[in-house]
């Protein structure tokens, strides 16, 4: 899945197109019945993020029939690992997870860009250039700027041992707490 992401760039090559198919068929040969993939002998939200990552990127839809078994797309399947909580884990047995959480919010955030008609996940072409014209101190060297903004990142030490201790302090450090 995840070359076939790095294929998506290149589909006016015919060459290129012929090996996406190629790819495309492999992939859904692997596809479980219950929608997901087999990583390193087990089942893994993170096989189906990059699965979705990779048709988003190929402007598929994940209603494509080469990726729904028994009646269960890939988002559906996607689903099945979130907890109640929002995050994902990696294995239907497992708790919460940083990499299967990461891995969830680029794919549906692949599909939100994709539905919306924005630009692909890794093209971006969407973002606003920063105005550099600013730069520097005025009156002074262009070099000297002013340090960007500290911000006091706070800590939380009743989490300490806690499951979800890493995932607190990575949103902590992102300042969404």
């Amino acid at each position: 899945a995840m070359a076939l992401q790095a294929l998506s760039f290149y589909q006016n090559d015919t060459t290129v197109q012929a090996m996406t198919a190629t790819g495309l068929a492999r992939l859904s040969s692997l596809q479980l019945e219950n929608g997901g993939f087999t990583a390193w002998g087990a089942t893994t939200s993170e096989s189906i993020s990059q699965t979705i990552l990779a048709l988003c990127m190929l402007d598929m839809d994940l209603s494509d029939a080469r990726f729904v078994k028994n009646g269960t797309d890939l988002l559906e399947a996607l689903l099945a690992f979130r907890l109640e909580d929002g995050s994902f884990r990696h294995t239907m047995d497992g708790g919460y997870d940083i990499m299967a959480t990461e891995q969830a919010m680029l794919a549906l955030d692949a599909l939100r860009r994709r539905e919306e008609g924005l630009p692909k996940l890794y093209q971006l072409t969407d973002i606003r250039a920063v105005d550099r014209s600013s730069v520097g101190l005025p009156g002074k060297d262009p070099a000297i700027t002013v340090p960007g903004k500290t911000v006091n990142i706070p800590t939380f030490p009743d989490v300490a041992g806690l499951p979800e201790a890493e995932a607190i302090h990575v949103l902590a450090h992102r300042g969404i707490l």
